[in-house]
């Protein structure tokens, strides 16, 4: 991770410790440990010893465990598309009547539209023509196969029979196949097409008006959307830095919504993709929203937290290092005073110092001061000796 360089500024606490260590003076050269004999200051190496008064102004952080970093991710929820049915008309129409709303609740084959369509009339017509036709077929077999038993007729014109039998038979099955797909088994030529749900559900999207002229191809969002809301999806783009190594089908999602910014919702990861868009470089992740409680709408935007994954690393308050050169430093408090020692740092996603070499649990570090000691010792080291 990119390492960023961090400018501490001189606080309350550190002026006062600049004070109380007199370096408004200069350091006595006679001082072959780099002792200061007002201040109480001495040198030794990479390690500084502050008397009481002047150490007791310092702030120090403990090196503990850092704790494990969740990823939050901008997301929106949609209709679980499982159970989400976008109705379109099969048959050029006019719009007749308009029976369901948006908030409706229907059922599977419940009518939502009336259209009159001279398509629709005329797979009615074809449907009635294959039915009268099959019983004309039906009655010709029937007789060629008496005149044949008799004698009368040749074995071709039985066979003709049968084949005429067999052709009305396979269009009447035709022509109702094509009614039943879509929902109508009426005996009437009326022309008039009931555009029906698929499934059962509630409308949440309605696209047409009454007179309006539809056709199967026109372009355009579908005439009705009828959906479960009870159950919807979160629809998220994770990063290559913002997805955790480790995450799996079934996490544990929490979910923030603007509206309702004091409640926390959880949803099960069910799907990660197998591959980053080379475009975006994110990676497709999809979750399950059990909607019963919550009543969220589908095109809600939000926040998304992904589970946090478990993290060896340590850490303290970023005040505690600081960069000389391109490298880190921290002093560590010890029983011998402060000394300057070289970490490897890096920074997460939340902006805070991770240690990657340089200190152990428990140690204790200079948080406020930092740099006034390393004054100190750059002072020492510039002494003419």
């Amino acid at each position: 991770m990119k390492l960023k360089s961090r400018n501490l500024g001189l606080g309350g606490g550190a002026l006062l410790l600049l004070a109380g260590l007199g370096l408004h003076r200069a350091w006595p050269t006679a001082q072959s440990e780099g002792e200061d004999a007002q201040s109480g200051v001495r040198v030794q190496g990479e390690t500084v010893t502050l008397p009481p008064a002047s150490a007791a102004l310092l702030q120090l952080a403990t090196v503990g465990a850092a704790a494990p970093s969740a990823a939050e991710l901008p997301g929106r929820l949609s209709w679980d598309e499982e159970h989400t049915a976008r109705v379109l008309t099969p048959f050029a129409g006019r719009v007749a009547q308009i029976l369901v709303k948006p908030g409706d609740t229907v059922k599977a084959g419940q009518a939502l539209a009336l259209l009159y369509s001279p398509d629709f009339g005329a797979a009615q017509a074809d449907a009635r023509k294959a039915e009268a036709a099959l019983q004309l077929a039906t009655h010709n077999r029937a007789r060629q196969e008496d005149l044949y038993a008799h004698g009368v007729v040749a074995a071709r014109d039985l066979e003709q029979a049968q084949a005429d039998y067999a052709a009305a038979q396979a269009e009447q099955e035709r022509t109702q196949a094509q009614l039943k797909l879509v929902g109508d088994a009426r005996e009437t030529v009326d022309q008039r097409f009931s555009l029906r749900s698929p499934i059962d559900g509630v409308v949440v999207e309605r696209n047409l008006n009454p007179g309006q002229e539809l056709r199967p191809d026109q372009p355009g969002a579908p005439l009705f959307v009828v959906t479960d809301p009870n159950r919807l999806w979160v629809l998220l783009d994770a990063t290559e830095a913002s997805a955790p190594a480790g995450l799996a089908r079934g996490a544990t999602l929490k979910l923030r919504v603007q509206q309702l910014p004091d409640q926390t919702f959880e949803a099960q990861l069910a799907d990660i993709a197998d591959f980053f868009d080379p475009v975006t470089r994110t990676v497709k992740l999809r979750g399950v929203f059990d909607n019963h409680q919550a009543q969220l709408r589908g095109g809600t935007y939000v926040t998304a937290q992904l589970p946090a994954p478990p993290t060896q690393a340590l850490a303290a308050p970023a005040s505690t290092a600081f960069l000389l050169g391109q490298d880190y430093y921290v002093f560590a408090a010890g029983a011998q005073g402060y000394t300057r020692r070289k970490v490897t740092v890096s920074f997460d996603e939340q902006d805070r110092l991770l240690f990657k070499s340089g200190v152990q649990p428990g140690e204790r570090l200079v948080a406020d001061g930092a740099l006034f000691l390393e004054r100190i010792l750059e002072q020492h080291q510039n002494e003419p000796r």
